[in-house]
């Protein structure tokens, strides 16, 4: 963008000057330059700001004065004067038919600011305060003449900033300045500066912007007022001109004015003035179409004064195609930002004549080296997005390709959206010549001579190639362009050629060279011209080295040009080329002498090297104008091993391999292996050269793998010597090739090579997706056995914790006794599940750890590796316990799906050096796999009534007693007898057999209830009885209030164990229910009688504790024919049917019946006895309270 005025292309915002007193401290103008920094974008021609849809803080072309200045003048002229820059006015550089100079913008940009903004130092004296307030009244004055603005800002030094407050508003009231676009104040504290600094230029700055507003749109106003006015043209007489100033002249003066004020107004939204832009751009090509290239192209000679108006025409153009351009980025709209550039060259190309086809291609190369440039400024996602998918489609009549978009359109035409390949199109219009062009018509030329252009074309292929690195280019999806990089540093070495820099030309062939990944015929061209380079800077190294790089290569050149042998080695014989030239392919490869994919300490492995020669020195004999000989002979190749754990500092040893053409010739060359006089360096001697047939030559090596560890080759070198001879005249060229290989690139298969009876075969070997170049020697494998001597332990439960015995055994290998730094055996369990019961699964907890030992820690084995027999045994128990939360466990009690895997693992640390740091190794032991029983026990609760014949359960409402619980409350209360009864299912014993159960030690009852006042009493400890565990409870009020229910919590814990097991506790669930406690109810008391068989005594009793009298009729069905019941006895005195009778307050009314059957079984029905309500008219069930008597529906039976 240097090739124009700057003011032309400058971004454009309101224009801020800034004036900082010379009375003001170092530190003030640091902070202030340092944050106003950050909101100025003078000389710049893109700035993100500008960037429509982003929210981003409003930016100013700022310009900040220290020291002595006086506010500049705004021109003011009458009403008759023109002003200086008006094409009306004699002295105007455009008069008479100008259109706008770049002065005009220099007025906004760098003259008239829309604000002036002045930093004054607060007295130190208060009796100053008043000359201050007049210097800023007299800068007032002179602003107020120009529209502009005035800030003041007032600096302090003084220790207590609350001093200065009365005086800052006191100069508020002497200068009229507001609070905040006013006058301002700043302390010059170093603790605050910084801070305060930068809220002062952030909330100055943000409130500037209404101000700019109306500056600007002030002066918009006045420019479209101009059509109004009646004109005066001065004489033209003087002037030698053919153009004649038209009223379109004078409107498009006018746009092009109102446009630029517009981007001052907004200068964070360009649409609305692109499309004024537009229709300026089109009358300006209008005009020059018009007026210039049907007038002036069509004389023989043309005035200076016309050749500048050209380019002054010239450069309006130009500018306002930048600002399209720019604008349309900034609106997020790339392609239409391209398209506008390439039409620009079409407009402008058309109306320019092509007889200065010089003239207008380095035109076309300027223009697109500044969209290069503006491109780069311009944020990469914007630029990214016109290759996005959307865009793209297959109707939108678009077609992608590399580094830009064709459009099929009514002419088709290509954009290019890379910067990079944007500067190689700026350097293919610059074409350079021998005789510079003589036409007065060159605009923008600027070039003295060839050399000049072939400079800048060198500059613009490094810029081209700076736009395409990883680090900077972010347009194209991250690629790296390794060929276009190539062939643009080839572009260079050619101009270099061109201007005889031959140095320089030699470091882009080199560079150009290396970043050609395959080998080609371009590699050829550019080592022809890196040979022509040596030969004319005479340096032999380098010349042979390109010769051999040649040999490489014979598919892909032809030879353009001979060199003569005797010229190039005359001061030396011999010629050293380190890690130059690759004279052979190389293949490593690692293997299991016996192919097995393991490979452990003190087993063999095998080293195999396909070594492939790539050079044809027939190649390079073309080179050379007389006949002459060409040997390659290899001296040495040198394997080098690298450790891949890079924590370890000890490695395997490198091999050298010495070539010795006296071996044996095969293709493949087995060679045994020597300690060499360096003791990090194994030697072996063979034939080490490739087969003459096929170029292939297989070295084969083995070793013993000594230490643990991944290793991999991580080099190969190969020492060769070319020896060149022409009659008796010979030359030794050494050549040290390197060939490096990393330990991170995979493969399926590799081929292993072996002769059998002088026949070539080859075994394709399985890499399992490792390198073929490394390998792993594993620690030997500890003979490490684990027996579980307890065949009881079938499975575990859910809630235990077992001791599990185990039997460890270890055994030395053959012959050989082994230490090792650490070894030990590692307990792991794990749950396993089916889908269904994963989530169940996920929510069991385990522990695991040896007798004595934490959980998870291993147990040391060395005690039995120490031990001097050959085989050692140890016991040992592993503590295993399982845990869910009881309430998942308890909604799966009998359920069994779950699987416990116990895993023992041996891990091994081998006895290493101390600065190496050893990888600890891992082997699998045993595995056992036991079922989950989630619980132990099956139980089945419930809850009867009892009756305690002796005890005060249901006291007297008329007897009061000191003793009473009840003590202090006018009413009893009643206490009610409850029996729990728990009925346990032994679900291990059903899982496993018959002879294997659980040992249930003790029960303990939990029973509560959910209402606070209600107290509930354990009468006894649990007992058991018929199969059965019984708790007896009370249940009473704690204060007298009647209560009618009684909402109950019971459960149950028990503490049991295996067979000489550990002892584990069981929780049950919680069972909830719902106890009567204040309703009536009849209870039932069978004796028998144990003289006679078959009768009984029924009890029945029927119970009120509440304060009020109940009514009842009861009823024994005695006569039912189908009952085998007789009530003949002579001691029953209450009727088998009375009538109504009360019940008294918290009373109990007895009812005996002495009764016989003649039934006989295990299970006699009772006869029905019916109580009714008679208030409440309800029947009362019966409740048995005696052991042999159970309920079942609504019927009562007798256990005999």
């Amino acid at each position: 963008m240097d090739n124009y005025n700057q003011l032309l292309l400058q971004q454009l915002a309101p224009y801020l000057r800034i004036h900082v007193s010379g009375e003001i401290s170092a530190d003030v103008v640091i902070n202030i330059r340092k944050f106003i920094h950050l909101y100025d974008i003078s000389h710049k021609v893109w700035d993100n700001s500008i960037i429509k849809n982003r929210l981003s803080s409003t930016k100013y072309i700022i310009e900040l004065v220290e020291g002595d200045e006086k506010l500049p003048q705004r021109e003011i002229s009458s009403s008759n004067e023109h002003s200086n820059i008006s094409p009306f006015n004699q002295s105007s550089p455009i008069f008479p038919n100008g259109i706008l100079p770049h002065q005009w913008l220099s007025k906004y940009i760098e003259e008239i600011p829309f604000a002036y903004v002045s930093i004054l130092k607060l007295p130190s004296d208060v009796a100053d305060d008043v000359k201050l307030a007049t210097v800023i009244n007299e800068l007032k004055k002179n602003c107020l003449k120009q529209s502009v603005k005035l800030i003041a800002i007032i600096v302090s030094s003084s220790p207590d900033p609350n001093e200065d407050d009365e005086r800052i508003n006191k100069l508020r009231q002497l200068t009229g300045l507001p609070r905040l676009v006013g006058l301002l104040y700043l302390h010059d504290s170093a603790a605050t500066l910084a801070r305060d600094t930068e809220i002062l230029v952030s909330t100055l700055l943000s409130n500037l912007k209404s101000s700019a507003v109306d500056f600007y749109s002030n002066i918009k106003y006045k420019i479209e007022q101009r059509h109004k006015k009646y004109y005066s043209i001065p004489s033209t007489r003087l002037i030698d001109t053919q153009i004649e100033l038209s009223p379109k002249f004078l409107e498009t003066r006018n746009l092009i004015k109102i446009i630029i004020i517009d981007q001052f107004i907004a200068p964070h939204d360009l649409e609305p003035s692109l499309k004024l832009l537009e229709v300026a751009y089109q009358s300006l090509i209008d005009i020059m179409r018009d007026t210039f290239h049907s007038r002036i192209f069509d004389l023989d000679s043309i005035s200076d004064h016309d050749l500048k108006l050209y380019f002054h025409f010239r450069s309006l153009i130009d500018m306002l195609a930048f600002h399209i351009v720019r604008g349309y980025f900034s609106t997020e709209e790339p392609l239409v930002a391209l398209k506008k550039h390439r039409a620009h060259i079409a407009n402008v190309l058309s109306v320019s004549e092509p007889e200065f086809s010089e003239v207008n291609n380095n035109w076309v190369s300027v223009q697109y080296e500044w969209l290069a440039e503006l491109m780069k400024l311009v944020p990469s996602s914007i630029i990214a997005s016109t290759h996005s998918k959307k865009k793209l489609k297959p109707n939108s009549g678009m077609i992608g390709f590399f580094g830009g978009i064709k459009f099929k359109e009514a002419y088709s035409f290509e954009v290019i959206t890379n910067p990079g390949l944007v500067y190689l199109k700026s350097n293919e219009h610059l074409i350079p010549s021998e005789k510079m062009p003589t036409t007065r018509f060159n605009y923008l030329f600027k070039y003295k001579d060839k050399r000049d252009m072939v400079q800048h074309k060198i500059e613009l292929l490094s810029d081209s190639i700076a736009s395409l690195t990883p680090e900077t280019q972010a347009h194209a999806e991250e690629e790296y362009f390794e060929a276009l990089i190539s062939y643009l540093n080839y572009l260079i070495a050619e101009e270099y050629y061109m201007l005889g820099a031959l140095e320089e030309a030699i470091s882009y062939y080199e560079r150009s060279y290396k970043s050609i990944s395959m080998k080609t015929s371009v590699s050829s061209v550019i080592l022809q011209k890196l040979v022509q380079c040596y030969s004319s800077t005479k340096d032999p190294i380098k010349q042979v080295s390109s010769f051999l790089k040649l040999a490489t290569l014979k598919p892909f050149f032809n030879i353009h040009q001979k060199y003569p042998i005797q010229g190039l080695f005359e001061n030396s014989s011999e010629i050293a080329i380190n890690n130059e030239v690759k004279l052979f392919k190389t293949s490593p490869l690692i293997l299991n002498e016996s192919l097995h994919q393991d490979t452990y300490l003190y087993d063999r492995y095998i080293t195999q090297i396909k070594l492939t020669s790539v050079a044809d020195l027939s190649v390079i004999k073309k080179l050379f104008e007389k006949d002459y000989s060409a040997l390659i002979n290899i001296k040495s190749i040198i394997v080098k091993f690298e450790r891949s754990d890079s924590k370890k500092t000890k490695r395997n040893k490198k091999v050298k391999l010495i070539h010795d053409g006296q071996n044996n010739s095969s293709m493949i060359s087995k060679i045994e292996l020597k300690e060499g006089d360096e003791s990090d360096t194994l030697i072996g001697t063979g034939n080490l050269f490739p087969n003459e047939e096929n170029g292939l030559k297989i070295i084969q090596f083995s070793q013993t793998a000594s230490i643990s560890g991944s290793y991999h080759i991580s080099s190969i070198r190969i020492e060769s010597e070319v020896e060149f001879r022409n009659g008796d005249k010979h030359v030794i060229v050494n050549n040290s090739e390197l060939h490096e290989f990393d330990e991170y690139s995979s493969s399926h298969h590799a081929e292993l090579y072996n002769e059998a009876n002088g026949i070539i075969n080859k075994k394709q070997v399985r890499l399992n997706g490792r390198s073929g170049n490394t390998i792993r020697f594993l620690p030997l494998r500890p003979s490490v056995s684990v027996t579980m001597t307890d065949e009881d332990i079938n499975c575990l439960i859910l809630g235990e914790k077992i001791s599990i015995p185990f039997r460890i055994n270890f055994k030395h290998p053959k012959n050989q006794k082994i230490n090792y730094k650490s070894i030990s055996l590692s307990p792991k369990v794990k749950v396993i599940a089916d889908q269904k019961d994963f989530d169940f699964a996920s929510r069991i907890t385990t522990q695991v750890n040896w007798d004595g030992l934490k959980d998870d820690e291993a147990l040391d084995l060395h005690p039995l590796v120490e031990s001097d027999s050959n085989e050692a045994t140890e016991s040992h128990q592993l503590n295993v316990s399982v845990h869910c939360p009881p309430n998942l466990l308890n909604s799966r009690v009998s359920e069994r799906g779950s699987t416990i895997v116990i895993d023992l693992k041996t891990i091994v640390s081998e006895i290493a050096d101390e600065d190496e740091d050893i990888e600890d190794s891992v082997y699998d032991t045993a595995n056992y796999t036991l079922p989950i029983i989630n619980s132990p026990f099956k139980c089945s609760y419930i809850i009867s009534p009892r009756y305690r014949a002796d005890a005060i359960d249901m006291p007297s409402p008329f007897i009061l007693s000191p003793s009473d619980d009840g003590q202090g409350t006018s009413m009893p209360i009643a206490t009610r007898l409850w029996q729990g009864s728990l009925v346990v299912s032994d679900l291990y014993k059903k899982y496993e057999d018959s002879n294997s159960s659980l040992r249930i030690l003790d029960t303990e009852f939990s029973v509560k209830s959910r209402n606070p006042e209600l107290k509930v009493v354990m009468v006894s400890s649990a007992f058991e009885k018929d199969g059965r565990i019984h708790q007896l409870f009370t249940v009473s009020s704690r204060s007298g209030f009647s209560h009618r229910n009684a909402p109950m919590v019971t459960s149950v814990s028990i503490n049991w164990q295996r067979k000489d097991g550990l002892v584990n506790n069981f929780k049950s669930e919680d069972w909830e229910i719902t106890l009567p406690l204040s309703d009536p109810r009849v209870l039932l008391v069978l004796d028998e009688d144990v003289k006679e068989a078959g009768k009984v005594k029924l009890t029945y009793i029927l119970e009120n504790p509440t304060p009020r009298i109940f009514t009842f009729t009861t009823q024994m069905d005695a006569d039912d024919p189908s009952s085998t019941w007789d009530f003949s006895d002579v001691r029953n005195i209450v009727p088998v049917k009375q009538a109504a009778f009360p019940v008294l307050p918290f009373g109990r009314h007895f009812m005996e019946f002495y009764a016989k059957t003649s039934e006989a079984g295990e299970k006699i029905q009772l006869p029905t006895f019916k109580v009714y309500d008679v208030q409440y008219k309800v029947g009362l069930p019966t409740l048995s309270v005696s052991d042999n008597v159970a309920v079942k529906g609504s019927k009562l039976y007798w256990s005999t």
